[in-house]
């Protein structure tokens, strides 16, 4: 018998992944039983139904683009040195921010989506993860 991932217990969402379509996926490094209970847990929740992967890679695109747009920001901020025009890029950081919070949509999935991407830390809000 094969215990199913628990959302709430913090060491289990080590072991998720999701691929570059948003289809929910055992980490790289999760071998084994853990892989299993992935594997499990994805088709007991549904996880990777059409209408679910849809949703979840539109909230990761959405996240790669707007990373994008803050990244293209940036360089275009950076002849002004200390005094650039900070207010447009800081309310896309922010954008950005919400998407990776705890209690939004599909969040752990951005969060996967940026660090495979090379977002700074920065732009993951964990101001309501679990301690």
């Amino acid at each position: 018998m094969v215990v199913l991932l628990d959302p709430v217990i913090k060491a289990d969402l080590t072991y998720i992944d999701y691929d570059d379509n948003g289809r929910f996926k055992p980490s790289q490094l999760c071998v084994g039983i853990p892989a299993v209970r992935v594997r499990k847990s994805g088709i007991f929740y549904g996880l990777n139904l059409e209408k679910m992967r849809e949703a979840r890679f539109e909230v990761m695109r959405d996240a790669k683009e707007l990373f994008e747009i803050i990244q293209q920001s940036a360089l275009e901020l950076e002849p002004f040195g200390d005094n650039a025009p900070m207010k447009n890029i800081e309310r896309q950081i922010e954008k950005l921010r919400m998407k990776t919070r705890a209690d939004a949509p599909f969040s752990r999935a951005v969060r996967a989506q940026l660090t495979k991407i090379g977002a700074d830390d920065y732009l993951i809000d964990r101001s309501l993860d679990a301690a």
